[in-house]
């Protein structure tokens, strides 16, 4: 979708495969390295593991918090959870999240299982304390910020 599109809110969220996620979430470490750069001059003065020590230890916990606070806003569903800016993910799209694992999966079933069992887990307790803590833009800005430089 256009980048004003997505600003705006008004762009289709659908369902997440492997595939997707791969790519997307390799374009996301890149722009976390530009990212770090711009927002912190400290970073660009790190040694290349030490930049990418930094931002894949940032890349989870961002995740976690950015996917859930977005869900909350777009998603009525507590189940429903973004895995990509425009791609979303719940129990009942699991069987379909791994269609196409260029290698596979040694397990599927118990994959299958796992996932689904953190959605129910995880990912609602995660909906429930983000409705509770009910962040501002700015707020939730201020806490992504905060997490990069804290990790």
């Amino acid at each position: 979708p256009s980048p004003l599109a997505v600003v705006e809110g008004d762009y289709a969220v659908i369902p997440a495969t492997y595939a997707a996620m791969e790519l997307s979430n390799k374009v996301f470490l890149a722009a976390l390295l530009h990212f770090g750069a711009a927002a912190f001059p400290e970073f660009s003065t790190f040694t290349r593991e030490d930049k990418w020590t930094v931002v894949t230890n940032y890349f989870n916990r961002f995740r976690q918090f950015e996917r859930t606070y977005r869900a909350d806003k777009k998603f009525e569903d507590m189940n429903r959870v973004f895995f990509g800016y425009t791609m979303y993910a719940c129990e009942d799209t699991v069987d379909q999240f791994w269609d196409d694992c260029p290698n596979g999966v040694a397990n599927l079933p118990e994959a299958k299982r796992m996932m689904k069992a953190y959605f129910k887990r995880n990912f609602r307790i995660s909906r429930i304390s983000m409705r509770r803590a009910n962040l501002h833009r700015k707020e939730f800005l201020a806490v992504l910020a905060l997490m990069f430089w804290a990790t």
